[in-house]
């Protein structure tokens, strides 16, 4: 693969830079670089308790840094500089930074339209103005949003648009509260596990509103997701960094033909033999409920297997492909 010049590299939306954070005499990080380029997808994974939300947090303000900078481009492509220390999520917020937080955050006592356009005030007011128009009894009164419909469209939510809030499944519930956190002049979205808790429909619902704030709005995104949950995100180009020991390292990422061309089948092998050691051993066979049988051996290295193995296969990859 030939090597591509620096300067044909698209500019990094967000870029991280000598950060350091320290809780006591504890390093979380020390001296960490990160770029967010405009238009990719990058999975940060890591074991429990490496600091992936701690990183999300020090570059979306919601924590502060104990040394370095962060380095944003504006609306107009200028670049500006935050200090890590002094950092706030207001200041980035205003800059296109948002975290999406793992518990949906809505205005429950509205509509999802309402929450549309009170987000989108978020842009232009000021943090206590957009307050008080989420309190206006008169509902009539919140600024319009005249891109609203097209808005609506993008994020594929028409039939949820004039529905309660509080009526809203968590799935649902989740994809509105990513919608208003790229509603609001986003350049760069930062998620922690935005597909946890949901079923396989939510999953899809939100990995298309993913593909979508990537390959047409140009948005930089970072996900936090476990390994598990990152097999889901079949059909989204992404590649992968590893939080591990305070460092940052490249992992095997996804190219989009590779991702597409992966059944639910193989991609269900891919799991259970990443978990347990087993093997699949044939091809799937096609059961009468609708699910699929893998009949699979307990691989221990010299290429013999057991009966119970297989076995054990059989009842778990049965159970997960009916579902």
């Amino acid at each position: 693969m030939p090597l591509i010049a620096e300067s044909s590299l698209p500019p990094a939306t967000l870029r991280g830079v000598g950060l350091t954070k320290r809780f006591g005499g504890h390093v979380v990080f020390e001296s960490l670089d990160i770029d967010l380029c405009p238009g990719e997808l990058v999975l940060l994974r890591g074991e429990n308790g490496a600091g992936k939300t701690t990183l999300i947090d020090l570059l979306t303000g919601n924590q502060r840094g104990d040394t370095g900078r962060l380095e944003v481009l504006d609306g107009d492509g200028r670049p500006r500089i935050v200090d890590a220390r002094t950092a706030d999520p207001t200041t980035l917020a205003r800059l296109g930074v948002v975290k999406c937080w793992q518990r949906p955050e809505l205005f429950w006592t509205h509509s999802v339209r309402e929450n549309l356009r009170i987000a989108a005030s978020g842009s232009e007011d000021s943090a206590l103005r957009v307050l008080a128009n989420a309190m206006r009894p008169d509902r009539s009164r919140l600024p319009a949003d005249q891109g609203l419909d097209r808005r609506v469209k993008e994020f594929d939510m028409e039939s949820l648009i004039d529905r309660a809030a509080t009526a809203l499944s968590f799935g649902q519930s989740r994809r509105v509260s990513l919608a208003l956190s790229a509603a609001v002049g986003t350049r760069a979205l930062l998620l922690d596990e935005p597909l946890a808790s949901l079923d396989r429909q939510g999953t899809n619902a939100v990995n298309r509103l993913l593909s979508h704030l990537v390959d047409e709005q140009r948005l930089a995104v970072l996900v936090v997701e476990h390994a598990l949950n990152e097999k889901l995100l079949a059909g989204i180009k992404y590649r992968v960094l590893e939080l591990r020991a305070g460092r940052l390292e490249s992992a095997e990422g996804q190219d989009r033909s590779r991702s597409e061309a992966r059944q639910p089948v193989d991609l269900w092998t891919a799991t259970l033999e990443g978990e347990t050691g087993l093997r699949r051993l044939g091809p799937a066979e096609p059961m009468g409920d609708g699910g699929v049988l893998l009949r699979s051996y307990l691989w221990n290295g010299s290429g013999s297997s057991g009966a119970r193995g297989s076995s054990l296969a059989r009842s778990a990859v049965k159970a997960k492909a009916s579902r």
